[in-house]
């Protein structure tokens, strides 16, 4: 079985495709024939399952009407936060900011030289802060280059409920702040988890019974605290973002994902080949990526 994730997409005409092939090439199933094969339950062999994180106003937009007519079914992972209060994330506030002087602030905030992050990107070196710090380092940047609040990039209620109303969907959390969880202490990281979760049973009237985390590399973004924290709560199935196939042994608070690679689609099938070593791949031809960046900066500034 594979599972698939992805975000908002621009291009209408390229998700219709990739939608066709998908729905040519492989089994599309619901969340339900995940848990029943993660019990043992055969399914078919080219089984794969949607999964869409964000939740931004692309998915709803340009994605959520194709799924929809084409009666495809899909999971989400949302923030509660979002949904009620129409907070952007982070990272979609920080859209179109200037990268330098923003990595002037980031290292105003630390007390670092900007030539200690040279070399470095400046999203790499916020993926490596407490979302609190972060939210300092956006509203410092905001206040000296009189840069406005962006636009809500995120579905409202409405909206989310128009989803949900389709039948096709499986709603589950994605934090609160989205936050890399690693990054956090004990208490935050337990705060947004089960917060997210319990705020959003709330709004949807029914049990959340998923979970996605943001960035969602094991060992990197979350740990076993994480999933210690997880087996708490209502949710069933946690994902991350470990390019895999899923076997029935995996840990159900650790599921792998495989991220959909939006500039060439032919490359999907090397990647479902490949599994894991995919990363290590790309690593090599491209040279340093954001993780490896992001080891780096954690070894040097937060040992």
């Amino acid at each position: 079985m594979k599972i698939l994730f992805m975000h908002g997409v621009k291009n209408t005409d390229w998700f219709s495709d990739f939608i066709s092939k998908m729905a040519k090439d492989y089994h599309l199933i619901d969340y339900n024939n995940i848990q029943l094969f993660l019990e043992g339950s055969k399914t078919h062999k080219n089984a794969v399952h949607l999964t869409f994180d964000d939740g931004d106003l692309d998915f709803y937009h340009n994605i959520f009407p194709l799924m929809r007519k084409r009666k495809i079914p899909f999971s989400i992972f949302v923030s509660p936060n979002s949904v009620k209060n129409g907070d952007n994330f982070w990272f979609q506030e920080i859209t179109n900011y200037d990268n330098s002087k923003l990595k002037q602030v980031v290292c105003d905030v630390l007390n670092i030289q900007k030539e200690d992050l040279s070399g470095y990107s400046v999203k790499s070196a916020l993926k490596t802060l407490p979302i609190d710090t972060i939210w300092e380092v956006i509203n410092i940047y905001k206040q000296r280059f009189k840069e406005n609040d962006k636009p809500r990039m995120n579905m409202n209620l409405s909206e989310l409920n128009i989803v949900k109303e389709s039948g096709l969907v499986t709603i589950g959390a994605h934090t609160q702040r989205h936050p890399i969880l690693s990054n956090e202490d004990d208490s935050s990281s337990k705060k947004e988890i089960v917060n997210s979760i319990n705020e959003l049973s709330e709004i949807l009237n029914e049990s959340v019974k998923c979970f996605a985390y943001p960035n969602g590399v094991p060992g990197l973004d979350f740990s076993q605290r994480e999933i210690d924290i997880l087996s708490t709560t209502s949710s069933e199935i946690s994902f991350s973002t470990l390019e895999n196939k899923v076997k029935v042994n995996d840990n159900k608070h650790a599921i792998p994902r495989f991220g959909v690679p939006e500039s060439n689609i032919k490359l999907l099938p090397i990647k479902f080949l490949l599994g894991q070593n995919w990363s290590l791949l790309k690593s090599k031809l491209k040279g340093k990526d954001e993780m490896q960046q992001r080891l780096e900066i954690k070894a040097k500034f937060f040992k």
